[in-house]
């Protein structure tokens, strides 16, 4: 049990005698050997919260949403706790991991003050990734879509084709880029498919228009059971990928792309087990079926689409 838990737990099993009422809460420090100080603790309503020390009075986040609680607090002595509250006591083990991920993203910053800004631009992201996914969660398809994007990464790093710094700070899928990985000259767009499917989906005007050499890169993926030695899941590739990562920086950027889509590490996704079975690309070359912004009469505002890529010349990738 975390160091976190332990806290949360002893103060949910004191409050059990203690019938208070209204805005209150109780901290205890985590660890005092942290460059910066953070608490656990418990407030109103027997709710679970996480608290950062700070010298300076911390902004209001206007991002909400209805499982987690912010506010500020002005201690005794001057100081200031930003306190992040967990409303929705069914997402404890989601809220865990938000701690953690705030906690680990200062470790290595000196500033308070860029600690305190740290915190916020991550837990904005932590909202975000709420606010849009269920339950803190990624659907199904989306998990095969990380899985494909997350190869592409390890299989170019391995082919000695990018080096992980620039796999890394190209990936620009997350930030809703048109394609997923854009180099100084070069950009990839990667799919993840069924086995025997012959299908693609591009979902917008612009996403296979670049100037400069674009491709496709395909993942074929087919569900397996968690026994089996070639699977595998989102938990298992991104903890593969960090461990090549030596760069405190390159992780932190790392882990805020992954945030962006929606992902953080979780057992929910060791029961979603592939094996990738195939990998291919296509050239997006003139010869390309394809729909392009400006190829189509204006009066086309968007469109998605399906490309039936069994007849089109590939390469092993």
């Amino acid at each position: 049990m975390s160091k976190l838990s332990q806290i949360w737990d002893f103060f949910i099993n004191q409050s059990r005698s203690n019938d208070n009422e209204g805005e209150y809460f109780y901290t205890k420090l985590i660890d005092e050997k942290l460059q910066h100080l953070f608490y656990a603790g418990l407030g109103e309503n027997k709710s679970i919260l996480i608290a950062l020390e700070t010298n300076v009075q911390p902004p209001l986040i206007e991002e909400k949403i209805d499982s987690i609680k912010t506010f500020r607090h002005q201690r005794h002595d001057g100081k200031w706790f930003l306190v992040i509250q967990l409303v929705n006591y069914e997402l404890r083990d989601v809220f865990e991991k938000l701690c953690d991920d705030l906690i680990a993203a200062t470790i290595d910053i000196r500033s308070n003050e860029v600690a305190l800004s740290m915190t916020v631009k991550r837990l904005k992201l932590w909202i975000s990734l709420l606010n849009k996914t269920n339950k803190g969660f990624l659907q199904d398809f989306q998990i095969r879509g990380l899985i494909a994007e997350l190869n592409f990464i390890k299989k170019v790093v391995a082919s000695n084709i990018f080096s992980l710094t620039q796999a890394i700070n190209s990936w620009v899928g997350p930030n809703n880029a048109p394609q997923d990985f854009i180099f100084s000259k070069e950009a990839y767009e990667i799919k993840s498919i069924a086995v025997g499917k012959r299908k693609i989906s591009i979902s917008s005007l612009e996403q296979l228009e670049f100037n400069g050499d674009l491709k496709i890169v395909v993942f074929e993926l087919l569900n397996c059971s968690k026994n089996d030695l070639n699977k595998v899941n989102l938990n298992i590739i991104t903890s593969e990928i960090e461990t090549l990562i030596n760069d405190s920086d390159l992780l932190i950027i790392f882990k805020t792309k992954l945030l962006e889509i929606g992902y953080f590490q979780h057992n929910f996704y060791n029961d979603k087990n592939f094996q990738i079975v195939e990998g291919y690309k296509f050239r997006v070359d003139d010869n390309f079926p394809k729909l392009l912004r400006s190829n189509i009469p204006r009066e086309i505002v968007n469109a998605s689409y399906e490309i039936n890529v069994e007849k089109i010349t590939k390469e092993i990738f």
